[in-house]
């Protein structure tokens, strides 16, 4: 990401060597990430308010069965027409 420009990233939270809380975590170490927009995108059936890093993130947390290709397209859409998070 150093290296990169870029607008949104897609997180799911379950990935292996690091999940998607420690890359935010990580993340809002660096002021230089502090534009980027976030779409959590997993198939945890619930979120997690234990986690303080996830709850900027809350409406944008989708559960991946409940929503299509095109339903977060259009999301994804949206979120670029907001002002960053």
């Amino acid at each position: 990401m150093a290296g990169e420009k870029i607008d949104l990233i897609l997180l799911d939270i379950i990935m292996p060597v690091m999940d998607g809380v420690g890359m935010l975590k990580e993340m809002r170490k660096n002021r230089k990430y502090d534009k980027i927009k976030i779409i959590i995108l997993t198939n945890l059936t619930e979120y997690s308010s234990d986690h303080e890093v996830l709850k900027p993130h809350q409406k944008n947390y989708l559960i991946k069965s409940n929503y299509s290709l095109n339903d977060i397209i259009k999301k994804i859409k949206k979120i670029n027409k907001e002002d960053p998070v």
